[in-house]
């Protein structure tokens, strides 16, 4: 949880609108304007390819956590043979 938490931060920024432009917006509000003038509409349908690049983000953040988990394990690991020798 304190993994995703960390990742949203990290992502997160101020918005800003003038950044983002509706262009559906725009063109339905067009579609519109022709409408109520009586002036034909011709709509382009486009079909959308499928989707191949999909990602499993919960396998990548379990995969994150069990390599943080590793990695913590080895340090406690080395400072426990430091504090044998030392001894």
């Amino acid at each position: 949880m304190k993994l995703g938490e960390q990742l949203v931060e990290s992502m997160t920024g101020k918005f800003d609108p003038k950044k983002y432009h509706d262009t559906y917006r725009e063109r339905l509000e067009e579609i519109i304007d022709k409408k109520l003038k009586g002036k034909p509409v011709h709509v382009k349908v486009t079909k959308r390819k499928a989707t191949t690049n999909v990602v499993d983000i919960t396998a990548l953040l379990r995969k994150s956590l069990s390599s943080s988990k590793k990695r913590k394990t080895k340090a406690v690991s080395k400072k426990a043979s430091k504090k044998a020798k030392a001894a």
